[in-house]
């Protein structure tokens, strides 16, 4: 069906974009920015944010999401429903991450890519993470969750990661090792 990996990632993206003008496209109620944000190698990568449009007075919580699609496939448009979801009916400021996909791009650059665009998002979202800061993803996303979290705390970065959303995670060695062997 899929001869290769763009024909696959094309139809993910038209199917996930489908769904979401069926569920009614943007939500109102919801700001969202696109914003290129500078990697520790010096790649951009896009940071979509989701902002309350009418954001409380005590500022509102963080949450840094990380799609799934096996690290090869995959973009915003797997967590935009999601993202728009959190945004809306929680008043929190989400950053979605389109991390950089394999094959083209080799391990570890997709950890790194969301691990600096978490560092990102603390300090420039315009979110206040002491009210909430929350990392989550999904498949991979999660996976990705997992270790970001972990290097975050070993690295003692600011401010701490009060919660980790993971959703249908991959972290049994066995998997991971056969994506990257």
């Amino acid at each position: 069906m899929f001869p290769d990996i763009p024909s696959l990632r094309q139809w993910i993206t038209q199917s996930k974009e489908a769904m979401s003008a069926e569920m009614g496209g943007s939500i109102s109620g919801v700001n969202e920015s696109d914003h290129q944000v500078s990697m520790r190698d010096g790649h951009k990568i896009t940071c979509r944010v989701y902002k309350p449009e009418s954001p409380s007075s005590g500022g509102s919580p963080l949450a840094v999401i990380y799609h799934g699609g096996g690290w090869c496939i995959g973009g915003l448009e797997n967590e935009e429903l999601l993202c728009r979801l959190l945004t809306s009916k929680l008043g929190v400021i989400c950053v979605n991450v389109d991390y950089r996909l394999a094959p083209e791009h080799k391990w570890p650059l997709a950890i790194h890519d969301s691990y600096d665009a978490t560092k990102w998002a603390a300090k420039n979202a315009g979110a206040d993470p002491s009210k909430g800061f929350l990392i989550g993803g999904t498949s991979a996303g999660g996976n990705m969750t997992a270790v970001v979290a972990h290097m975050w705390r070993d690295a003692g970065d600011k401010p701490a990661i009060t919660g980790c959303h993971l959703m249908i995670p991959a972290v049994c060695w066995q998997v991971l090792h056969r994506v990257y062997a």
